[in-house]
Order: structure tokens, then C-alpha cells, then sequence
């Protein structure tokens, strides 16, 4: 199972660092540096999100994502991590400044390890997000309030996300 993961997350980077196919625009990459806070580890941990965006028609996205965490704010040894692969359906609606805002619905998988870890729970999210048009690139904020579900009960994850669309 750990080389299947690491293959998937090696194609997500790759193609969230390549950008555009081809000159197409159906398909984007994004990089963000994210901050979390969690009910599961009850503190508040940096991260990373990568995520491969395809155009389906019109205002609606598909969007593949992988994204971790380090609960470390506390110290190494009792630090947990997270790791977070997803799958999103993306609605951009444009605004009428430079930019669009985006509303997202998806669920995946929420793994953490170490002190507090509960190992792999499945996962279902909403967000909010906003877009700001440059020439070359967009930047993004993303809030996704997610669920995790453990057994008997929910835990709570916030994500809020910041970062370039290449």
C-alpha cells in the first residue's frame, strides 16, 4: 500500500508543477500552504495541499488532491501527522471584479499517525473559496470545513488554504 500512495502523490505533484497541458486550459495544478485546526489532535497544524484541477463544462471541476500536516506545534515527540488524499466537485462562479468564487462539495480519506493517530477514517467536506486573476498565474484562498468519521462519532478538521493556481 505505501508504494501505491507514493505513486499517487508523485503524479499529483507532477501535475500540479506541469500547469497546463499542451497549451489547454481544461486542466490546472495548484500548490498551497495550508494551516489546520482539529477536534482529532485539538491543536492547530502548517501544511501543504497539491491538487490537479479538470475542466468538466462550463462551471464545474473535478479536482484530484493530496495534502499533509505536522502537528508539531507542541514538539517533535508528540507531534501527530496527517495525510489527506481527496476528491472534489469544483463550481466557479465569476465575479464581477478579477476573480471567481468557488464552492466545492467531496469527501476522501484522513490518516494520522503518531501520538493521537486513529489511522485512515473517511472523509466529507464543503468549501468556500475565492480566486484573484493575475497575468500569469491566480491566486486562491480556500476554507474547506471538514468531517471525519471514526467509528461511532464525528471529528471536525478546518483547512484554510492559500496559494497559486499554475
Amino acid at each position: 500500500m505505501d508504494v501505491s500512495l507514493r505513486s499517487v502523490g508523485l503524479v499529483l505533484l507532477l501535475l500540479s508543477v506541469t500547469g497546463e497541458v499542451h497549451g489547454q486550459d481544461w486542466f490546472r495544478g495548484r500548490i498551497s500552504l495550508q494551516m489546520e485546526g482539529s477536534t482529532i489532535e485539538k491543536s492547530v497544524a502548517p501544511g501543504m495541499h497539491l491538487d490537479a484541477k479538470m475542466q468538466l463544462g462550463g462551471q464545474y471541476s473535478l479536482v484530484v488532491g493530496i495534502g499533509g500536516a505536522a502537528y508539531v506545534l507542541e514538539g517533535r515527540r508528540s507531534g501527530t501527522y496527517t495525510f489527506d488524499p481527496t476528491l472534489t466537485l469544483q463550481i466557479t462562479r465569476p465575479s464581477r471584479s478579477l476573480g471567481a468564487n468557488t464552492f466545492s462539495v467531496g469527501g476522501g480519506y484522513h490518516y494520522s499517525s503518531g501520538n493521537q493517530g486513529i489511522g485512515w477514517a473517511p472523509s466529507v467536506h464543503l468549501g468556500i473559496g475565492r480566486l484573484w486573476t493575475l497575468r500569469e498565474s491566480t491566486l486562491f484562498v480556500d476554507l474547506r470545513p471538514t468531517a471525519v468519521i471514526r467509528g461511532e462519532g464525528l471529528s471536525m478538521r478546518l483547512p484554510l488554504r492559500a496559494g497559486v493556481v499554475f
